[in-house]
């Protein structure tokens, strides 16, 4: 082969070198010029600094970089004295060849000046296709992954599940369950509004991490948007996939520690199974409909989906619909229900109770609507409206009232008392309708101070400055601990009506009231039994020490205008008593 044949063979193979899939071609290079020119050593220098050196010993890099200034046609170092040739190359480059005992002819110092710039050309051209490779692939990252916590996001799940259930309907022999479990942590909102947007993406980042480490590596575990995360799995056996949401459940419940925090919280899982009608969107649809039915059965549980829930659904969706426009056109009204002082048969005051008069289906209770008012959040509204119409209406009456002022008790939500801007809502009432601050009592659930106690006895804290007192509703149902309630200056316990319906048949529930009033008495609380229906219940609470009461033997709820009716007829007779 010719000398100039060898040398295109040789600048050939080092062009090929700059493939883009390669991961070291510049190292690859200089081997190959090395290999072409029977070269001990060649050193590439880059901004003063050596960049690639294949044969240099690292005890003489030093003496290179001082040498490169005069350039020697001889060089002595570690592995000998060698014959050089350098190349000065644009952009502050310089290459470096060195031989032992053989000076480099005009020829072969030709062919390294061919080999430095091929080199330095390939090496920018790799450099820039490497540049929009990588770019490219982080466009389809971002594009398929969530920024937050580098899991797949809802449209690379969805496609690797259409791919499932088409392998699936492709080979029915095949007997794979395919399972999606719909994961919503539980009042993740709260996290968000007591700690910050920070704390609430590293908790979302620490429950990431916890489900990757319960997934199978062939599981597609993705989140979908805020705090929804699904999996996607195969088994041999569809209880394995129940399985597998029961372990999330039980692992999500602990505490995460968050910035020295212990932050409980929860998760609502919904399971749906493929069957061969299905697509991925109709499949992950019904293990979101399974989900929100976890939901409303009191939350960190597994709910698997069946078709009727499909139509509650819809139900939900278009309530609502309605339950907005309600807010907007007026149609929620105060009832009233009176609160007694046994001992005197008077009416102490009043709770103030939501009822919807709907267009075409009329009066409708609680129960039809608040459920979906706290799941879709116009709860915060329905309180607020119901707070305002309440005390327009006690301040009235207090004004004409002839014998000391009513009370005023107003249920607020979970979700209003951890809002921060309730006592602002609060303050507002109070100096709009001149309601007296001590004579309003806020009744709150023990599941709300639960939910986040911290955030709970802040917001309760501000309420209180205002001079307003809460109530804990429903006592003895969820989980209050006495401290909290110690804490929290409650004023009044309301003992639930399950209480009051056994007190006349069974002997334990006596025991509990009598406990929860020389509870209350002992910690200068008020206590109101609720659900009093009958004279025998009235006297055994009476017998108790009980000082409050409410419930049908008294009075149902009535609306404002029935409620003035019955406090002038009291009145009247307050009147002829005298």
């Amino acid at each position: 082969m010719s000398e100039l044949a060898q040398s295109l063979n040789h600048l050939t193979k080092l062009i090929s070198l700059f493939d883009p899939d390669q991961s070291h071609p510049v190292v690859n290079a200089l081997d190959q010029v090395a290999a072409a020119l029977g070269a001990q050593m060649v050193v590439l220098v880059a901004d003063g600094q050596i960049r690639e050196s294949p044969g240099l010993l690292p005890s003489d890099r030093a003496l290179v970089l001082q040498a490169r200034g005069h350039q020697p046609a001889t060089l002595e170092l570690g592995i000998g004295v060698l014959d050089t040739t350098w190349l000065d190359l644009p952009g502050q480059e310089l290459l470096l060849v060195g031989r032992i005992g053989q000076p480099f002819s005009p020829a072969e110092r030709d062919l390294v000046a061919a080999f430095g710039r091929t080199i330095q050309i390939g090496s920018k051209g790799w450099r820039a296709l490497t540049a929009e490779r990588q770019a490219h692939q982080a466009a389809m990252i971002r594009a398929t992954h969530d920024s937050l916590t580098g899991l797949p996001n809802r449209e690379m799940a969805l496609e690797q599940l259409s791919l499932w259930l088409k392998q699936g309907q492709q080979q029915p022999q095949v007997e794979t369950v395919i399972a999606v479990l719909f994961i919503d942590l539980d009042r993740f909102k709260n996290v968000n509004d007591a700690y910050g947007h920070v704390a609430g993406d590293q908790f979302l980042i620490t429950v990431a991490r916890i489900l990757h480490q319960l997934v199978g590596p062939q599981d597609i575990l993705a989140r979908l948007a805020g705090d929804e995360f699904i999996v996607v799995c195969r088994y041999d056996l569809a209880y394995q996939a129940l399985k597998l949401a029961e372990r999330i459940i039980t692992e999500i419940s602990i505490p995460i520690n968050l910035g020295g925090r212990l932050i409980s919280h929860s998760a609502s899982i919904g399971l749906a199974y493929a069957n061969p009608r299905d697509t991925a969107d109709s499949l992950l649809e019904n293990a979101d409909l399974a989900m929100y039915e976890a939901k409303q059965k009191g939350r960190q549980c597994v709910i698997n989906f069946d078709h009727g829930m499909r139509e509650s659904a819809q139900q939900r969706s278009s309530m609502e619909s309605e339950l907005r426009r309600a807010l907007a056109n007026g149609e929620l009204e105060c009832y009233f229900q009176p609160i007694m002082e046994l001992w005197t048969n008077r009416i102490s005051g009043f709770e103030a109770l939501v009822r919807w008069i709907h267009p075409q289906q009329g009066l409708l209770n609680p129960a039809d609507f608040i459920p979906i008012a706290e799941e879709t959040g116009l709860i915060v509204d329905l309180d607020a409206q119901v707070l305002e119409q309440a005390c327009k209406k006690i301040t009235e009456w207090n004004l004409v009232c002839p014998e000391k002022l009513l009370t005023l008790s107003v249920n607020i939500s979970a979700r209003s008392l951890l809002d921060l801007a309730l006592s602002d809502r609060v303050a507002s009432a109070i100096k709009t309708h001149q309601v007296q601050p001590t004579n309003l009592y806020l009744e709150i659930t023990e599941t709300a101070l639960i939910d986040d106690i911290e955030l709970a006895t802040t917001c309760i804290n501000k309420l209180e400055s205002l001079g307003v007192r809460m109530a804990i509703d429903d006592f003895g149902t969820g989980y209050s601990s006495l401290r909290y309630l110690r804490n929290l200056q409650v004023g009044v316990l309301k003992i639930d009506r399950s209480f009051t319906d056994g007190l006349s048949v069974d002997h334990g529930d006596g025991v509990i009231v009598k406990a929860v009033i020389d509870m209350a008495n002992a910690l200068n609380m008020a206590v109101v039994a609720e659900g009093i229906e009958t004279q025998q219940q009235l006297d055994v609470l009476k017998g108790l020490g009980c000082e409050y009461g409410q419930g049908y033997l008294f009075g149902r709820p009535l609306n404002a205008a029935g409620t003035e009716q019955l406090l002038k007829t009291v009145w009247a007779g307050v009147s002829n008593s005298r």
